[in-house]
């Protein structure tokens, strides 16, 4: 016991934090900083699908609640790996933007945007659907409409006749589905409200 004190007085860093140990609640604090910024990034992966959904979109949000994870876990075991996350969660993000981008040229090609705009504009609007690539979809649209649900899906139905669709036999209560060569297009209503939302998706056959 003498020995070791006197030893200690002889060496004064015996007892003392090393450097990189006296480090550590700064790169903690640091580190506590980029698991909040990944916090803050998946939130706004998640804002993004009021404009933005889909496959890639729920891929976004899927990478991003991993990337908080992988924050916290690197918070507690090793504080510097922290800093690698936001920065890659952010360019995966980028990248799945880009992916669905490509994706959508194909999947709704001019070919089946024009299909869908044979029908005209939505019963109470002017506008037209803005399509985007759905997972068991193929290309579709949410539009909402004022009139009663009847009343737009018998609409859409005459004004397929009109432009040469032929009506699916039977054909559903509360849908309009149609086919017009290798395309078919579908509209429903998406809530059980008389009037709400309502989905129109044009896939290949």
């Amino acid at each position: 016991m003498l020995k070791d004190m006197a030893k200690a007085r002889e060496d004064p860093q015996v007892g003392s934090p090393s450097p990189s140990a006296a480090r550590q609640p700064i790169w903690r604090v640091l580190a506590g900083v980029a698991v909040t910024i990944q916090v803050l990034l998946l939130m706004g992966f998640f804002f993004m699908g009021l404009g933005w959904s889909g496959l890639w979109w729920y891929l976004t949000l899927i990478q991003g609640a991993v990337g908080v994870v992988l924050a916290s876990v690197s918070l507690v075991k090793k504080p510097v790996a922290a800093f690698l996350v936001p920065p890659i969660s952010l360019c995966l993000m980028l990248l799945f933007v880009r992916l669905d981008g490509l994706v959508a040229t194909r999947v709704c090609s001019t070919e089946v945007l024009s299909a869908a705009n044979e029908l005209g504009a939505i019963p109470g609007f002017t506008e037209r659907p803005e399509f985007q690539p759905e997972l068991g979809k193929g290309c579709a649209a949410r539009f909402n409409s004022p009139r009663p649900r009847g009343e737009v899906i018998e609409w859409y139905r005459s004004a397929g006749i009109r432009n040469g669709w032929i009506l699916a036999t039977p054909q559903p209560v509360d849908h309009a589905v149609m086919h017009k060569g290798t395309l078919t297009l579908d509209v429903w209503a998406n809530t059980r409200d008389d009037r709400g939302m309502y989905i129109m998706s044009v896939r290949r056959a």
